[in-house]
């Protein structure tokens, strides 16, 4: 009985001493991963490629989707990291895909797909200076 008190004891100090988060204090974001994929410069040189091969070789629609895909999946997996990124500096909890999330309506200024694009692009273009 007493090992119960005591557990229970501790863990009303553990929440109350936890910081609770608040609606108010929630923060959320944004990106429109279809749009940064068409502002990248590095995947809009990729689609290019990818349309001309598709049509050089008259993929069938779900052959052409699936190496848009694999073409696309480099990028996508940047642009997440960047995501990331962006969403522990500005202190997000969460960042939603547009398209994907269901999402039916936001506050602009929640939209973090500029942001995500310029960073995109510096990070490529000081890799290429690199080389």
């Amino acid at each position: 009985m007493k090992n119960r008190i005591t557990i229970v004891a501790f863990a009303f100090v553990v929440a109350m001493l936890t910081p609770t988060l608040r609606a108010e204090d929630f923060k959320a974001g944004y990106i429109d991963l279809q749009r940064a994929l068409s502002e990248i410069e590095e995947a809009k040189s990729a689609r290019a490629r990818l349309n001309s091969y598709i049509q050089a070789n008259k993929l069938s629609k779900a052959d052409a989707a699936e190496r848009e895909r694999k073409e696309m999946e480099p990028f996508i997996s940047k642009i997440e990291y960047i995501v990331a990124k962006v969403a522990e500096r500005d202190g997000l909890h969460m960042v939603f895909d547009k398209q994907e999330s269901g999402l039916l309506y936001a506050q602009r200024r929640m939209d973090i797909t500029a942001e995500v694009i310029r960073l995109y692009n510096e990070l490529a273009k000081s890799k290429s200076k690199q080389k």
